[in-house]
């Protein structure tokens, strides 16, 4: 009897650490982040509220796309994302730009943009709004906190403009008062 009661604890032991094992490997294969790298840079315009080039800058990032088999169909961008024209997103008083978070929100070209400082300490003052970026990230428009338009070609400063008129009409009104 002694002996089928140790078979049976040992099997049982077995079995749950097996079970335990098999749901580990599914929770970590469900959530472990995959994708490739992203690394370069991007030459924009500057327009202003009139819609006048005012100016260039340089957008830089570096840091890779991350999916999970749970949501494959939103990557989120995690790495540096430094524009020239806003020095919240460099280095400023740190050492290292701060790292963000770009997460695609739908279907078209419009993102949300989450921003952290090292020690993931959160910030918004880096003073960007609506931002649009493209998957492959090569092109990009969105609003500085200034009122600024900054977009990497003609066609995405329309295409802005189309989709987020109605901030910058007021952005427009709050300066002629």
């Amino acid at each position: 009897m002694a002996r089928i009661l140790n078979f049976l604890r040992t099997y049982i032991g077995v079995v749950v650490l097996g079970l335990m094992l098999l749901a580990w490997g599914c929770y970590t294969l469900l959530t472990h982040s995959f994708g490739p790298e992203r690394q370069g840079s991007l030459t924009a315009q500057l327009y202003d509220l009139d819609g006048a080039v005012v100016g260039e800058t340089t957008v830089t990032f570096d840091g890779r796309m991350n999916w999970t088999l749970l949501s494959r169909d939103t990557p989120i961008y995690i790495g540096t994302f430094e524009i020239g024209a806003v020095p919240e997103t460099g280095p400023g008083k740190y050492t290292e730009a701060p790292e963000v978070q770009i997460r695609w929100i739908d279907a078209y070209a419009s993102e949300q943009l989450l921003r952290y400082y090292p020690f993931n300490l959160p910030s918004t003052d880096f003073g960007l709004q609506n931002l649009m970026l493209d998957a492959e990230m090569s092109e990009i428009a969105v609003t500085l906190e200034d009122g600024r338009v900054l977009a990497t070609s003609e066609e995405w400063y329309q295409l802005y403009l189309e989709e987020h008129s109605y901030r910058l009409d007021r952005l427009a009104e709050e300066r002629a008062t």
